[in-house]
């Protein structure tokens, strides 16, 4: 599982998703992980630090890592993920026993992690960003990279568009929105199933104005999506991108039915926080190609 050797009817990028329900360990560690995810408190202000000591206490309850279940190791990570606690999961990962370090669902979310840290630093930290793409690399070179690897590497390259499109470098910029597209492209490839890494490509296709190519594709990110929906109970993600691809192809009506199937799925505020920035994005070039922006600003309201 950890591996990515045995994932029937799943996809790659379902891993952290799947994982509690599919991997048996010690169910009064997962019940202590889910209770310090969901920790609240009068006004808001410190959920995010109460959770991170509820987990942090768990951790605390054995000083060897070794002495804990695989399992409960994981859960440990992707619960610092969830709450977005991303310099505690680093250095969790960090600690972690070899064996389990160089697992392949570890080695992506240690790119994945070094790569949010390092984004949010200023300066940017390039240094961590190229180890970030050196554990991918070697997935890669071993054999082992699948589309949520490349999805993480496509992530990489669509934060350093933005930081140069920012920084009003459009060269350098869309040098590296087509280095983005590359490692989408790479993603979906390896496994069609996969919606993460084609609906990322198909976004980027939408900001290089490349439209027609974009909506050629759309149809077959919807069957993506809708295949996964009939595997498993839909979630935030689904119908997100299902909201997205309909912005793209300038269907707000339908954007906005899939804004109020996704809103009540919606566990973390940072949730519509991804989606509006996205949409933004798009909402950005299209003002630049001189295009109407106003539907779309609706939903983007509507997301906070």
């Amino acid at each position: 599982m950890i591996n990515g050797i045995a994932f029937q009817n799943s996809v790659a990028h379902e891993k952290t998703d799947v994982f509690r329900e599919k991997v048996s360990y010690d169910e009064k560690i997962k019940t202590a992980l889910a209770y310090a995810r969901t920790l609240t408190d009068d006004d808001g202000s410190k959920v995010k630090s109460k959770r991170i000591e509820a987990i942090n206490k768990v951790v605390e309850k054995q000083k060897q890592l070794e002495n804990f279940e695989t399992g409960v190791l994981i859960d440990i990570m992707i619960s610092y993920r969830n709450i977005e606690a991303f310099d505690e999961m680093l250095g969790f990962i960090r600690q972690l026993p070899r064996y389990v370090f160089e697992t392949v669902m570890v080695q992506e979310q240690f790119a994945f992690v070094l790569n949010r840290i390092a984004s949010k630093k200023k300066p940017v930290d390039e240094v961590m960003i190229k180890e970030a793409e050196k554990a991918l690399r070697k997935l890669e070179t071993e054999g082992k990279a699948s589309s949520e690897s490349y999805g993480i590497w496509g992530r990489v390259y669509k934060d350093k568009f933005e930081r140069a499109y920012k920084a009003n470098k459009t060269g350098e910029a869309k040098v590296h929105l087509k280095k983005a597209l590359e490692y989408y492209k790479k993603g979906f490839e390896s496994d069609p199933r996969d919606a993460y890494p084609r609906v990322n490509y198909v976004t980027c296709l939408e900001l290089l104005g490349e439209n027609e190519k974009a909506l050629r594709l759309v149809p077959a990110v919807e069957y993506a999506v809708k295949s996964k929906m009939k595997r498993k109970e839909p979630d935030y993600w689904d119908y997100a991108t299902l909201l997205e691809l309909a912005v793209i192809e300038n269907n707000c009506d339908d954007a906005e039915e899939f804004f109020y199937e996704a809103k009540p799925l919606a566990t973390e505020s940072w949730m519509f926080g991804t989606t509006r920035g996205n949409l933004k994005k798009i909402i950005n070039f299209r003002k630049e190609r001189k295009e109407d922006t106003s539907e779309v600003e609706k939903i983007v309201r509507l997301l906070g």
